[in-house]
């Protein structure tokens, strides 16, 4: 694999990272919302999960071996 490539996949790997941490911070908050609250925090960790799973899917892309 090139070390381009390397970088790359890493780079979105650790932007992965970073986005679950604010995904774990903000499921972790749901005790303290009031229920009129509760749709947009939904919301939010969806967004948060979808961008998490396009970042996996782009690592993936750069990992799979060239035809």
């Amino acid at each position: 694999m090139h070390r381009e490539k390397r970088e790359l996949i890493i780079q979105l790997c650790t932007q992965v990272g970073m986005v679950m941490e604010d995904a774990v911070a903000s499921a972790l908050t749901f005790s303290s919302l009031d229920d009129d609250n509760y749709v947009q925090a939904l919301d939010d960790l969806e967004a948060q999960s979808s961008k998490i799973a396009k970042l996996i899917a782009a690592a993936r892309a750069l990992a799979e071996p060239e035809s």
